[in-house]
């Protein structure tokens, strides 16, 4: 079978499926996905509960959703030793 590669034109949840296999994640627009499964669905980042409803269907939980990293505030000049 020949990959499908795919490419985001905008930030999504995919899902690619096969008999035998279930792989899934995120993907930033502009970014590729290959896959050897036959089956690709992609869903806009507002599909959420849509893509962890069709996750469920395949027999897979879907992942609380991904943290986003902590927002830090800059501390202090950290300066060499006198």
């Amino acid at each position: 079978m020949t990959d499908a590669i795919f490419t985001a034109d905008a930030p999504l949840y995919w899902i690619a499926h096969g008999a035998e296999a279930v792989h899934f994640g995120e993907l930033e627009a502009g970014a590729h996905l290959s896959t050897g499964q036959p089956h690709l669905e992609t869903f806009a980042m507002a599909e959420r509960d849509a893509w962890a409803a069709r996750l469920a269907e395949l027999g897979v939980t879907a992942p609380d959703p991904w943290p986003d990293p902590p927002e830090t505030e800059p501390g202090p000049p950290v300066l060499p030793p006198p």
